[in-house]
């Protein structure tokens, strides 16, 4: 984990620690940026790996491809319809407190990886052996996902832009954090 930058330090002079009764430890935060960056190359890389196998495996291309494209669709149409992520829109994000920690990259995908893109990979594996459409679904639901995840890139970048600012979530507890560029 690495520091948030030197803005973060000056708005509280000590670190609060999880020690002192009543206090909560510093949180511990994902750059919003990292979520959709780390994701998407993996969602993408995935999809099509699994795509190509289910060639391998004896889908027919018309059909193999057709049923990508359907997957893909409803990946992305599920992650773009998630309601929970309008909810990110609200309450307005505080400044990023003193003593907290930024997740590094890689343990951004290895915690949000699982367990829809590895399960999602693991069933298309499985189902790659009787039923190679149903793996092209499969990867096209990672492909779907990884393209949202695109998109989701950009938005965040646009926020970013249009804020001035660095945004940042705590992983698993929501509340969201900024700090000036």
């Amino acid at each position: 984990m690495a520091a948030v930058g030197a803005s973060a330090k000056a708005h509280g002079a000590n670190p609060v620690s999880g020690d002192e009764p009543g206090r909560q430890p510093p949180p511990r935060l994902v750059r919003a940026l990292h979520h959709p960056l780390v994701l998407a190359p993996a969602r993408l890389t995935l999809s099509a790996l699994v795509l190509g196998a289910t060639f391998v495996a004896g889908a027919g291309l018309s059909s193999g491809l057709l049923a990508w494209a359907l997957g893909a669709f409803l990946g992305f149409f599920v992650l773009s319809t998630d309601r929970r992520f309008l909810l990110l829109e609200r309450p307005e994000p505080a400044r990023v407190p003193a003593g907290a920690t930024v997740e590094r990259w890689w343990r951004v995908l290895a915690a949000d990886i699982f367990p829809s893109t590895a399960g999602l990979t693991a069933l298309a594996a499985v189902a790659l052996s009787t039923k190679p459409v149903l793996a092209a679904v499969l990867a096209g639901i990672l492909g779907g996902m990884g393209i949202a995840s695109v998109i989701g890139y950009g938005r965040v970048t646009a926020s970013e832009r249009r804020s001035g600012a660095r945004l940042y979530y705590e992983h698993r507890g929501g509340r969201k954090f900024y700090e000036p560029q």
